[in-house]
């Protein structure tokens, strides 16, 4: 029977993994929506910068959700990893549950014959460290695509941004720079009232 603040560790562990499995989907969903909706309303040919930003982002948003699809195809594998590690956990904390109660034999994994306890024990310790090796390495490999596609994402949408704001901002800048220079041509042009 599994100790109860073991039980409870898994269900935990088990709600965060699902949250974490919802949200990484969200991400990906969000991602190629806004790389669509991005393609759908681009205009190109007013500006090279503007051109070159809407292009860029592209490029980084595609990107970000590639690494990201990879990322959830190997997901099953961390989990189903974890959840071995998991198991051979629980069975060795149960064996050395019955050591200490008394018990000299248990039975084996793979058959009924009856092995000693701390044989058990220590296959089951080895099974464990062998599946925690495992999902390090696995970890390992996921964790720096993991932070290219956040790079990614984020100066995906900050290069599209700055392209959909480019040509607002330098009309916006460009007639700020010349309306100063519009009102002093005015006053010099335009004379007062009742003068000669």
């Amino acid at each position: 029977m599994a100790h109860p603040a073991r039980a409870a560790s898994g269900w935990k562990w088990m709600a965060i993994s699902e949250v974490q499995q919802k949200f990484d989907y969200y991400v990906v969903a969000l991602d190629f929506t806004l790389l669509a909706a991005s393609i759908q309303t681009a205009s190109f040919g007013a500006s090279l910068i503007r051109d070159g930003l809407e292009l860029a982002s592209w490029a980084l948003l595609l990107a970000a959700g590639l690494l990201a699809l990879w990322r959830l195809s190997w997901m099953h594998v961390a989990e189903a990893i974890s959840h071995d590690r998991q198991q051979a956990e629980s069975k060795r904390h149960s064996y050395v549950e019955a050591r200490q109660a008394g018990t000299k034999q248990g039975l084996g994994t793979h058959s009924d014959d009856l092995m000693p306890i701390e044989e058990l024990i220590d296959n089951f310790r080895k099974r464990e460290e062998h599946f925690s090796n495992e999902f390090k390495s696995l970890d390992d490999r996921m964790r720096p695509k993991l932070g290219i596609a956040k790079i990614c994402f984020v100066a995906g949408i900050i290069a599209l941004v700055a392209s959909r704001a480019y040509l607002p901002a330098a009309t916006m800048l460009h007639a700020s720079a010349e309306c100063p220079h519009e009102t002093e041509r005015n006053e010099v042009t335009v004379s007062p009232q009742g003068s000669p």
